[in-house]
């Protein structure tokens, strides 16, 4: 009986899991989509209100679970700044609005600019859960509508070893922008090139 109690338990914990996976598989491509609408179809500011927005889609129906602690329902903290202390600060994230316009005169590099405000955002841990899933984000939309281009980073193996090795060098001493630099940039000219011999061989293949 109690084996088929502790299955049955098993179970529940299981399915739960999955579900919450699903959520949250399904909440971040929504995320993204409403990220990419907004401020690269839409050009609209990358700021507080947007980050906002965001972040609250991204976090529906996932709740913070911690051992020990009450659970913390999405509507408690999605889109909303914390009011306790965590990560390595306790500002709130705003990028500048004169970032289009910088980009315009050409004065910042867009692998400067992605890099600097996605890791700005981990660092500052603006809200209380989601941040690191937000990071890569506001990464690739600024790539994206700069360059034209999406960065995978982190996902596997590896280079998901390297990724967090060096969010967590950065959370620790508030640096590592340099490094981060360097590591989107590496996987940025690959994806370019990527995309170049694509757009090669499709317009070979339209003369033939």
């Amino acid at each position: 009986m109690a084996m088929m109690i502790a299955a049955m338990l098993l179970t529940i914990i299981t399915v739960a899991v999955v579900m919450t996976m699903l959520n949250m598989l399904l909440d971040h491509e929504k995320t993204y989509r409403h990220l990419t609408y907004a401020f690269v179809a839409w050009k609209q500011d990358l700021g507080e209100d947007l980050i906002e927005e965001t972040h609250e889609i991204l976090t529906k129906g996932i709740p913070i679970i911690d051992q020990g602690f009450p659970n913390i329902a999405s509507e408690e903290y999605g889109g909303v700044y914390r009011t306790v202390v965590v990560g390595a600060g306790d500002s709130n994230f705003s990028v500048p609005k004169s970032i289009p316009e910088q980009m315009k005169k050409n004065t910042i590099d867009p692998f400067s600019i992605a890099t600097k405000y996605s890791m700005e955002f981990v660092q500052i841990h603006s809200f209380r859960d989601g941040n690191g899933r937000m990071c890569p984000m506001i990464l690739n939309t600024i790539l994206c509508r700069y360059l034209g281009i999406i960065v995978p980073i982190g996902e596997q193996g590896e280079e998901r070893s390297d990724y967090m090795g060096i969010k967590v060098r950065a959370s620790q001493n508030m640096d590592g922008l340099g490094e981060f630099a360097t590591f989107v940039l590496q996987r940025g000219v690959t994806r370019m090139r990527e995309m170049k011999k694509l757009t090669g061989k499709a317009k070979a293949e339209k003369r033939t």
